[in-house]
């Protein structure tokens, strides 16, 4: 089993690839792909149309995936309640206890700590588990209306300040202070914009839409569709392209956008159309 890439169309040797080199490009519905081992091992003359960055964090969650320690296979704990009933329960193996304080969720399914620890399905100590839990004494962020675990947020978001410049900072022990310190630190691309593919349904944050005829909001359909649109994220929002620089909210040059190299040549194309500085 290996992992397909899709990789930028290049004229002048594709030619070679397709027909001599024991078929190692294949086409599938008009674009172009090869697997992850061959551009590790005989790639001289493809170009992946992601970054370099992105192959080995794919690398990496291959092998991992490979020995079951991806978070797909890592507990989450989570808290429990008398509408939770344990997946051993309904398949046998368990003693069915309302009112749990806590489950573990475990490939999608919702189980007992003791249920899945006489599983054997796991070979992990309970600190390796992920908690999806906020305790009453953790420190937290809120931003909007919802509360986040710092490293959440600091994985999810990017921002211009850092942790000392949060509301409250000064209030925490050394402690919490430490943790804030350690996730919350200032974006040096804050301002600028990062466009990628499109690879879920998403609305667009621009104030007027300029790709729907309806509002690009709930309940209304969403206007960035996967595999259909490029997607601008610009101080974490997503726009369409043509919506974020309409809102003047930008003024750069397409080249000056981040992942620009990683768009296919009509990609870039578009782009270059769209992002023009201004003096």
């Amino acid at each position: 089993m290996d992992i397909m890439i899709q990789i930028q169309r290049r004229a002048e040797n594709m030619h070679f690839w397709i027909n001599v080199n024991n078929h190692l490009v294949y086409k599938y519905y008009g674009c172009l792909y090869t697997s992850l081992s061959t551009i590790e091992t005989n790639g001289e003359g493809l170009t992946s149309i992601i970054s370099k960055d992105d192959l080995d964090r794919i690398c990496k969650n291959f092998c991992l995936a490979s020995e079951r320690k991806t978070p797909y296979y890592c507990p989450k704990v989570v808290r429990g309640g008398t509408w939770l009933t344990c997946h051993y329960f309904k398949y046998g193996g368990c003693d069915h206890r309302d009112g749990a304080a806590y489950f573990l969720q475990y490939r999608g399914r919702d189980i007992h700590t003791e249920c899945l620890a006489a599983s054997g399905k796991i070979n992990m100590d309970a600190k390796e588990f992920r908690n999806n839990l906020i305790g009453i004494n953790d420190p937290r962020i809120r931003y909007g209306s919802k509360p986040y675990h710092p490293y959440c947020f600091g994985h999810f978001h990017k921002y211009k300040i850092d942790a000392k410049d949060i509301a409250g900072y000064e209030a925490l022990d050394d402690a919490n202070k430490a943790v804030l310190d350690k996730y919350i630190k200032k974006s040096d691309d804050y301002d600028i914009p990062t466009v990628n593919k499109a690879y879920y349904d998403e609305y667009c944050c621009a104030e007027e839409c300029l790709e729907s005829e309806t509002p690009s909001k709930f309940p209304y359909p969403y206007t960035i569709k996967s595999n259909l649109h490029l997607q601008i994220k610009f101080q974490n929002k997503l726009y369409h392209p043509k919506c974020l620089q309409a809102s003047g909210k930008v003024n750069i040059d397409a080249k000056d956008v981040k992942n620009y190299n990683a768009l296919t040549q009509e990609e870039r194309h578009s782009i270059d159309q769209i992002f023009k500085k201004t003096e």
